[in-house]
């Protein structure tokens, strides 16, 4: 019965170490996992701000592009419209000149041919003097005719002279009027180069422009890598937060099984004493390896700013889970092995303690001591798996706010361009 209590105590050892090596490694990556998510919110974080200042930024610029364009728009549409009136002014005053020239040049031809006419007449008149001595009287009266004649030639001749002076006059006023239209192409023709100079600004404004498009183009680009790479972590985060729920209810069952070990523990006599102190050295040498685990950590805290593990730390978290597996399958066909053992135990003791009427004299209390302990232990661990899990569900979330941040940094990027484009 010594030996086989003796075994027993040496099988539950190795079980409870094997289970302690687990959970030391569980903690491990949990505490991991756990850094490289608050990294990677930070990060995600400072990306959204930046993308706040610069968004900013671009929305100042095109308010600022948009209205320059509209005061160029206006003043090139103004000095276009006086054009446009200035060059209709001048084709009419054109064609009224060439009208009058016209007119003038018919009046001028008239005058000619009234001269002619004049000049047939006192050739006729004299001829007509000579010849016709004898007819004075006729030849009165034909001059009083003839007077009469010049004197309304002469008024229309006189009207006519009138008329060229009114049109030497209107000829000066359109050489005045000529002289401003000079004037006025002269500065239509300074506008013009004004114009080519606000144009070549406007080429190098749209080269700017181009220029923050490019960049702009860069930041969105950016910001899908990083949205991509938080919906990849949230999807990492998902998966880590249903294992640690599996692992979770692993270790539930795990401790129900060992408080009904502890439970039947408690029945056994005083032949557990050897157990006892071999349990004892074991607490020794936990306390030991606590120390080493502890130096372990303060070495696994300074080596996690190493980045580049992380596809071989993912690949060790799966072999791991299933080393865990596979260690739980064990650890299940030994709990049902012991616990049959156990049971013939518990009938051996009974039979022996039998004979006796007060078998509760039998119990060893510091073996109920140390199970008190290790129970004790266990829900510690347990509790810090939980505040674990509570962790991780908070990272989830900050990192569900990022990405939502992220879009609507990208959402309002995206209606900035569209709104340049329609400017």
């Amino acid at each position: 019965d010594c030996h086989s209590a003796k075994k027993l105590a040496d099988t539950l050892r190795s079980e409870l170490e094997e289970e302690r090596e687990v959970m030391r490694r569980f903690k491990k990556d949990a505490k991991k996992h756990e850094d490289e998510l608050r990294k990677a919110a930070q990060s995600a974080m400072a990306e959204a701000g930046n993308l706040n200042r610069l968004a900013g930024i671009a929305n100042e610029g095109h308010e600022q592009s948009r209205r320059r364009e509209e005061f160029l728009m206006a003043e090139m549409s103004s000095v276009s419209q006086e054009r446009d009136q200035a060059r209709r002014e001048f084709e009419l005053e054109r064609k009224q000149l060439e009208k009058e020239r016209a007119m003038g040049a018919d009046l001028h031809g008239k005058n000619q041919g009234l001269k002619m006419d004049w000049e047939r007449l006192c050739a006729m008149t004299a001829e007509q003097q000579r010849v016709l001595d004898n007819r004075e009287l006729e030849v009165s009266e034909a001059e009083g005719r003839l007077q009469t004649k010049y004197e309304s030639e002469e008024h229309a001749f006189n009207k006519y002279e009138e008329y060229c002076e009114h049109v030497e006059k209107e000829v000066y006023t359109l050489r005045l009027e000529q002289e401003k239209f000079r004037e006025f192409a002269f500065q239509h023709q300074q506008s013009l180069e004004y114009k080519e100079g606000l144009s070549e600004s406007l080429a190098r404004k749209d080269l700017e422009l181009q220029e923050e498009k490019r960049k702009h183009d860069l930041f969105i680009a950016k910001s899908e890598f990083e949205q991509s790479e938080c919906s990849m972590l949230q999807k990492h985060l998902e998966s880590e937060r249903l294992k640690l729920q599996d692992e979770t209810v692993r270790r539930v069952y795990l401790e129900r099984v060992t408080a009904n070990l502890t439970g039947e523990k408690e029945a056994l006599t005083g032949r557990y004493q050897a157990a006892v102190e071999e349990i004892s050295a074991f607490r020794e040498q936990e306390g030991a390896l606590d120390s080493q685990m502890s130096s372990l950590r303060r070495a696994l805290m300074r080596e996690q700013q190493e980045l580049q593990a992380e596809v071989e730390i993912r690949k060790r978290l799966v072999h791991e889970n299933e080393l865990m597996e596979a260690a739980k399958a064990q650890m299940e066909v030994r709990i049902e092995h012991e616990c049959a053992k156990v049971r013939e135990v518990q009938q051996a003791a009974a039979s022996m303690i039998a004979p006796y009427d007060r078998p509760d004299q039998c119990y060893d209390t510091r073996l109920h001591r140390t199970s008190h302990n290790l129970r004790q232990e266990f829900a510690h661990v347990h509790d810090r798996m939980e505040s674990g899990s509570s962790r991780v569900v908070q990272l989830e979330e900050v990192c569900r706010a990022a990405d939502a941040e992220v879009a609507a940094q990208a959402k309002a990027m995206r209606l900035n361009e569209s709104l340049r484009r329609q400017l």
